[in-house]
């Protein structure tokens, strides 16, 4: 299954404390190569495979406001990956950071990177054969809340701990 479900926020993107203003979407991106990641998979396996997955805090595409799109939106839409082939609809959006697990078993995605555990353990709860990637731009690291609305305490089970990746980097490894 080559469907890959990626975040947005200290993945793709940089850490950022100040998104209301207007920030260049390049100078914003990832820069260990999350954005030739992304190119290059969607040459490999077809850009209709490459989902964003990303959580907001009204889980909308639009501010709350309603007036403009969501910062994670102009990200994608500037970095030009619905222009690349990526289908829109591909953009998925969340409010509450266990819904990625949901979206992963929906859109039957066989990899997914995100920074956060407990998303990471929301998807392999759903879908346990899922490729699981943990990868943060941020300094302090990965986030390792584990206190989830999960039916399961999915971080006590040694498949999650089996199957879950850890890099620092958007490189390939030897």
């Amino acid at each position: 299954n080559n469907r890959c479900g990626v975040d947005i926020g200290n993945v793709l993107s940089m850490r950022s404390k100040n998104w209301g203003c207007k920030v260049q979407a390049w100078k914003s991106a990832d820069p260990s190569g999350a954005y030739a990641f992304c190119m290059l998979y969607c040459l490999a396996y077809g850009a209709e495979n490459l989902f964003f997955v990303s959580r907001t805090n009204n889980g909308s595409w639009l501010t709350f406001n309603g007036k403009h799109e969501a910062w994670v939106v102009r990200f994608i839409r500037e970095l030009g990956f619905f222009d690349m082939g990526v289908p829109e609809d591909n953009l998925k959006i969340c409010k509450e950071y266990w819904e990625k697990g949901k979206i992963a078993h929906d859109h039957n995605l066989g990899r997914f990177i995100d920074d956060r555990f407990d998303c990471l353990m929301g998807v392999s709860y759903l879908v346990p054969d899922c490729d699981l990637w943990c990868y943060t731009n941020d300094e302090r690291g990965p986030r390792q809340q584990y206190a989830t609305e999960y039916p399961c305490d999915a971080q006590f089970r040694k498949d999650f701990c089996n199957s879950l990746n850890v890099c620092d980097n958007w490189r390939a490894n030897k």
